[in-house]
């Protein structure tokens, strides 16, 4: 049972570290702000443009960022690390 839980966190653990990845190397907002602006991201101005962009980085460091500490944590639990909770 353990290693089911495992095999799911390490799962959310990569989706987590794609996403940030995904969200870090954006040109441009995503298909579905673009429909919740009502405007392409083109049309926006440049300061917008920039502060958009930063705030893509930002939440994608934030995924990825939460990717690898659950990947590190992941790998504690299975080695059987002294200082985790639980029963080994």
């Amino acid at each position: 049972m353990q290693d089911l839980a495992l095999a799911m966190v390490i799962v959310v653990a990569l989706g987590g570290v794609l996403f940030g990845v995904r969200y870090m190397r954006r040109e441009a907002y995503l298909p579905y702000h673009a429909i919740v602006v009502g405007k392409p991201f083109n049309e926006l101005d440049s300061g917008v443009q920039a502060i958009i962009l930063g705030m893509l980085k930002i939440i994608g460091s934030g995924f990825a960022t939460l990717g690898i500490t659950l990947l590190w944590l992941c790998f504690a639990l299975y080695t059987g690390e002294r200082w985790r909770r639980g029963r080994s």
